[in-house]
């Protein structure tokens, strides 16, 4: 029976989940082309958590590793005091969320990637938005494949670095 219950779930996890539109369906070019560049936080919860401090990986090393992408594409990564800086304070967020499957060697997976800013409402009055999502990766992976989430989070971190270009 927990044979059962464990193919079930994982066929339904990996069979519902699919790969959203591309951003850029989603989003307004000006969201991006004002800013100058961006900062860069991750967010890491679920079983997931365990392994990444198990293996050595955590949120800074995410954060590092999105960064250098970004570096590389000649986007401009902020300094904390840089982001605190600048009036729209833009953040982009990595998060990654996994679910465990007690009975297998496997987890569930969702990584997201998301901008937000300080954006100016037609009262005048300021708020904190989300103004570009880039997505969200489903799957499911081997406990100890955390490769994969690395694959993941480059897919929707490159989809942020096509639109950036293309709004610059």
């Amino acid at each position: 029976m927990r044979y059962l219950t464990t193919t079930i779930y994982l066929f339904i996890v990996f069979f519902a989940s699919v790969v959203p539109a591309h951003a850029g369906e989603t989003w307004q070019p000006e969201t991006l082309s004002s800013l100058r560049g961006v900062f860069v936080t991750a967010d890491v919860s679920g079983s997931v958590r365990a392994a990444y401090f198990n293996s050595g990986i955590r949120e800074k090393d995410v954060e590092a590793f999105v960064s250098r992408a970004l570096q590389q594409s000649g986007i401009r990564v902020f300094s904390r005091s840089e982001y605190l800086a600048d009036p729209a304070k833009p953040k982009l967020r990595v998060s990654i969320s996994t679910v465990d499957q007690p009975d297998a060697n496997m987890m569930a997976t969702s990584v997201a990637v998301s901008l937000r800013q300080d954006v100016y409402l037609a009262n005048k009055q300021k708020a904190r938005g989300t103004t570009y999502f880039a997505g969200e990766v489903y799957g499911v992976l081997f406990k100890n494949n955390l490769l994969g989430l690395e694959n993941s989070v480059m897919e929707l971190v490159n989809d942020f670095i096509h639109d950036w270009k293309r709004s610059h």
